[in-house]
């Protein structure tokens, strides 16, 4: 069960409704969006009325998931979906590497990670914002400038380019230049920019807010498929694979992996254990004032080895030295 709180509603309507759902046996997760909140509440109540949760202070509405997800959910699409982000298809057999630059380094840094990006396997590029305290949705969008040299190298090296977006308005600025649009976790449920990236078409990539249910991620996908766009990527951004399990239980939607941002032990076992639990895709964050790709090149041959176990390849856009076979590039 889906409930979602009235925009604006204290926090003391939302512990309100909390308390009184783990009162009557129910499991929840909190996601507190731009917007507003959602709960998941998790647990089977035969014969419960939903409707004594409408009646709560500050709900706004309540829905069964199972009314809900419709157009995401694998009961009513049984085949995998696959979404084509430049050339690589993104769901199909093959595992698909990608790379994640925050957008703001300079020229000569952004060429040289781009480039390396592409020598050491991977397919696509996310140009991710810059966080910031003062920006709508505490992000600051790509400038155009900088938007333009991210597509001139994503160009030069046959990458797809998927550029994070905050605000609706940005969609239009950005859509001749970009794949794909990602939206990141903070705007997962902002109502205006998934009903704008639906209607534009270009493939989304959507995370998952950290603490959402799944069922809350798949509703926010459901919400893009509605309004006319069927490329919708799902993006878990963190260490929680059993979200990734359930999603491709659930859906029939690509999942991608962001096993870890920056240097750290755990960003290659995380990887190799999202391809075991069925990602069809994994993205690494890449310094760009380094112009390095070191964590990428780290997991090439590894994260092949897990696909190949589990009867998957490793995607090698045209070209591309299949780097694990004889070392990497």
């Amino acid at each position: 069960m889906v409930v979602i709180m009235e925009a604006g509603a204290a926090e003391a309507q939302i512990e309100g409704v909390i308390a009184w759902l783990n009162a009557h046996g129910f499991d929840v997760h909190r996601s507190s969006g731009a917007e507003r909140t959602v709960l998941g509440a998790i647990g089977v109540r035969p014969g419960f009325d939903s409707a004594r949760v409408q009646a709560l202070d500050g709900v706004a509405e309540v829905h069964r998931v199972t009314e809900l997800v419709r157009l995401a959910s694998r009961t009513r699409h049984r085949e995998d979906t696959v979404v084509a982000v430049g050339g690589a298809p993104v769901g199909g057999p093959a595992v698909v590497l990608g790379a994640i630059v925050e957008a703001f380094g300079e020229a000569e840094g952004m060429e040289a990670a781009m480039a390396r990006t592409a020598a050491h396997g991977a397919a696509v590029v996310r140009a991710g914002p810059r966080s910031t305290q003062t920006a709508p949705y505490g992000v600051e969008e790509i400038a155009e400038p900088v938007l333009h040299r991210l597509r001139t190298a994503a160009t030069t090296h046959g990458l797809g380019l998927v550029v994070e977006v905050a605000e609706a308005e940005a969609v239009a600025r950005f859509a001749d230049r970009a794949d794909a649009f990602a939206v990141g976790a903070r705007s997962m449920q902002h109502a205006r920019l998934l009903r704008t990236l639906g209607e534009a078409g270009l493939p989304v990539v959507l995370d998952r807010a950290p603490g959402a249910p799944v069922e809350a991620w798949l509703l926010a996908a459901d919400f893009i498929l509605s309004h006319g766009n069927p490329h919708v990527i799902l993006c878990e951004r963190g260490p929680d694979l059993d979200a990734v399990v359930v999603a491709k239980r659930k859906s029939h939607l690509p999942v991608f992996v962001e096993p870890g941002g920056g240097p750290g032990t755990h960003v290659l076992p995380l990887a190799r254990a999202a391809v075991a639990a069925g990602a069809d895709g994994l993205a690494v964050a890449l310094a760009v004032k380094e112009g390095g790709a070191a964590a990428l090149a780290a997991l090439a041959g590894p994260v092949r080895a897990v696909a190949e176990a589990v009867g998957r390849p490793l995607w090698a856009p045209r070209g591309t030295p299949q780097a694990g076979a004889g070392g990497a590039p």
